[in-house]
């Protein structure tokens, strides 16, 4: 093997001790989020270019990976586990624009809460919207669960109803 060679093979190893923890991290996240949540009702996860950009790389390099699968030799696993994990943590990663209302919390984001946990909520048009650490933001929430959406809210924090946003 030659000195470059072993650089890349370095770096694939580097990626894999440095994304393992994170994949950990990522997937008792949304065990976390998943049960402060409970049960989904409603969600939107609008993908960014961003985002497509970066899964259509992986894709990219999995197929040059495969077209060039007899000269990796023994790297050719090395560098497919690094795609898996490359895979992995964009599945689990939650966009910014993510929206979870479940039967117990709402999630926005990397941010799960449960109904209980939220500073100030408030019912209104489409949404359900909510205040986390100071700063208002909202999840969809259909008119035909705001009442018993507001029922639920009232009982779990019936003096942080804010009359105004």
């Amino acid at each position: 093997m030659n000195a470059p060679q072993d650089s890349l093979s370095i770096g694939a190893w580097i990626a894999l001790a440095l994304g393992a923890p994170a994949l950990g991290f990522l997937v008792l996240s949304s065990r976390r989020a998943a049960g402060k949540l409970g049960a989904i009702v409603v969600k939107e996860d609008p993908r960014s270019a961003p985002q497509v950009l970066r899964w259509l790389v992986v894709v990219a390099a999995l197929v040059a990976l495969l077209a060039t699968w007899p000269e990796q030799g023994d790297d050719a696993w090395l560098w497919a586990a690094t795609l898996a994990l490359a895979a992995g943590l964009l599945l689990l990663s939650p966009g910014p624009h993510r929206q979870r209302l479940g039967e117990r919390g709402v999630q926005r984001g990397w941010d799960a809460r449960g109904f209980d946990e939220l500073e100030e909520w408030r019912v209104s048009g489409d949404h359900l919207r909510f205040k986390v650490d100071g700063e208002w933001t909202a999840a969809s929430a259909p008119a035909a669960l705001h009442a018993e959406l507001r029922e639920k809210l009232r009982r779990l924090r019936p003096d942080h109803e804010s009359r105004f946003i």
